[in-house]
């Protein structure tokens, strides 16, 4: 087991900014962590902290591949990249603490943190309060 930073996105926000101090070249951090999903077996990667690039963009309003306006869609870029960091990290004995990902076109700036959503506005929260007295089995 290993211990969390107390503040993910402060401690992605404070080696982005060392990395561009001792490099000039401005970058995005991010903090991951593994997480399960329900009713499936396996994890994957998950961001804990960011910074330095949106950790979510909002696509609401665009347009898909047939002309239809996009109503829900939100992409979860951090969480996506960690995913694809964790395969590279692996989970055991590897001993790869970092991997650097180009070729994103992703804008790098001011970004910071990953936004938590209010409870009543969670998917899973939700559907966790509706069926608190059910059986899911």
């Amino acid at each position: 087991v290993t211990l969390l930073p107390a503040d993910p996105n402060e401690s992605a926000h404070s080696l982005r900014m060392e990395i561009h101090q001792k490099t000039g070249v401005a970058v995005g951090v991010l903090v991951i962590d593994s997480r399960t999903h329900p009713m499936r077996y396996g994890c994957s990667g998950v961001a804990i902290g960011c910074s330095g690039f949106p950790a979510v963009i909002d696509e609401r309003g665009r347009m898909d591949l047939f002309g239809r306006e996009l109503k829900v869609t939100r992409r979860a870029i951090a969480d996506n990249i960690a995913s694809a960091a964790e395969l590279l990290m692996g989970e055991a004995d590897e001993g790869i603490p970092v991997v650097l990902v180009r070729g994103l076109n992703l804008p790098i700036g001011d970004y910071e943190g990953i936004e938590q959503i209010p409870a009543e506005d969670c998917l899973f929260m939700g559907i966790i309060a509706r069926n608190a007295n059910s059986r899911l089995t």
